[in-house]
């Protein structure tokens, strides 16, 4: 296969913007498990900041090599969406023998002036991540609780049957047509990039995140007047860090947060940046080195053809009619020539012919029109098969197909 064409495609690729490369980065972090669900200690062994977690499976250590099913020691709890400082919790997971039938949930305790639950997102019981890498839980301080601003919510009492069933109807159609969870969303990201999570701002929008994430289970609406003045304050802007991962930025304006510290995701953006820079410089150094010659295999169907040349397309007409001139040679590669008219050769031979010829000419212009021919000319020449997909996809067997067949060999085991 040309060397140039997956030069080409690779660097295309590693241009596409990103944290150096995503709209939705993803970082590994060890010692974390996501999703399972919370359940009360009904023993009441369980102390105020403390939980308990034993794992279904055995958990290796990525660090030490030891494997275990109960965590113990200083950890974090959260659950999204973590939109206020205190949502992430550090507490102590501890070992209990009375908890020991208990997998793969985590005990909460019921001891102390409030839930440990009601601190997390939402208070919900469901989707909980467990964090205990030492590098992240040693240097987190858990943030003081900081409640919704006075007169957050204001609920209409005294309303006659008629008003109440109205009431009642809307409250239930509310998520499905007037829904402004994304709008708060990035309302809350603005604030604290420009004055910081624990600001005042930035926790009665995370507030009304939530808020707006539950509406429609609580029937609670942002009143007009408070949506408009939040988005004339916060929806024109974008932090720096969103509006660079971004292709078309004209009539955005961008938020640049000041300050001798660095905003970490800007810190993020600027250095993903600078590594995708340093590898497409390194990147184009390598294919300027690679050779220009045309590929031997896909240049020799049309070399046994003889002098004899298909008509459709030149060289030179190629390298300077422009995009006009190859978008008309492409309609006649496509088109040329009637199958009818030629009695030498099969159709197979032909497209083989074509493609060769394609090739020979430019390899971006053989690659655009004739890219499976090609590869079938170079996997013909290397002796290999020619195969489909849908084969491919019946020789592999899946997870759940091998789960089925472990479970099914246990039974017959016993």
């Amino acid at each position: 296969m040309r060397e140039w064409v997956w030069h080409r495609k690779f660097g295309e690729i590693h241009c596409l913007p990103r944290i150096g490369g995503s709209q939705s980065p993803s970082l590994s972090i060890p010692h974390v498990l996501v999703g399972p669900h919370l359940a009360a200690d009904t023993y009441g062994v369980l102390e105020e900041g403390q939980i308990h977690f034993r794992s279904s499976e055995l958990i290796t250590d990525p660090e030490s090599g030891a494997r275990m099913n109960t965590v113990t020691g200083p950890v974090l709890v959260w659950r999204n969406p973590t939109r206020l400082p205190f949502d992430v919790q550090k507490v102590t997971a501890v070992s209990h023998p009375k908890l020991d039938k208990y997998f793969h949930v985590i005990v909460f305790p019921v001891k102390g002036e409030r839930s440990l639950a009601s601190y997390l997102g939402g208070g919900d019981y469901d989707g909980v991540t467990l964090v205990w890498s030492k590098r992240l839980v040693e240097n987190f301080d858990t943030a003081p609780l900081c409640m919704a601003p006075a007169e957050f919510i204001e609920r209409i009492f005294n309303l006659s049957p008629k008003e109440a069933q109205t009431a009642f109807q809307k409250a239930l159609l509310l998520g499905l047509a007037d829904t402004k969870i994304g709008l708060y969303s990035k309302f809350h990201d603005l604030a604290v990039y420009e004055r910081g999570y624990a600001s005042a701002a930035a926790i009665r929008l995370a507030y009304m995140f939530t808020t707006c994430l539950d509406a429609s289970k609580t029937g609670l609406q942002v009143k007009r007047r408070v949506f408009e003045e939040d988005r004339k304050n916060n929806g024109k802007r974008k932090p720096y860090y969103m509006a660079a991962l971004e292709q078309n930025t004209e009539g955005q304006e961008v938020s640049k947060r000041k300050g001798s510290t660095p905003y970490l995701l800007d810190a993020l953006v600027d250095e993903g940046r600078r590594l995708r820079d340093d590898f497409l410089k390194q990147y184009s150094v390598l294919r300027s080195s690679s050779t220009s010659a045309a590929d031997h295999d896909l240049t020799l169907p049309l070399k046994h053809m003889g002098s004899g040349k298909p008509p459709f397309l030149s060289r030179r007409r190629l390298q300077k009619g422009g995009g006009l001139a190859i978008q008309k040679s492409v309609k006649h590669f496509a088109q040329w020539p009637d199958s009818k008219k030629i009695l030498f050769f099969s159709d197979e031979e032909r497209k083989t012919i074509m493609a060769s010829y394609a090739h020979t000419l430019s390899g971006s212009f053989g690659f655009s029109v004739a890219f499976a021919e090609l590869c079938a000319i170079k996997t013909r020449a290397q002796g290999a098969v020619l195969f489909a997909d849908r084969f491919a996809e019946v020789m592999c067997i899946s997870n759940n197909t091998l789960r089925a067949l472990s479970q099914a060999q246990d039974d017959a085991d016993e």
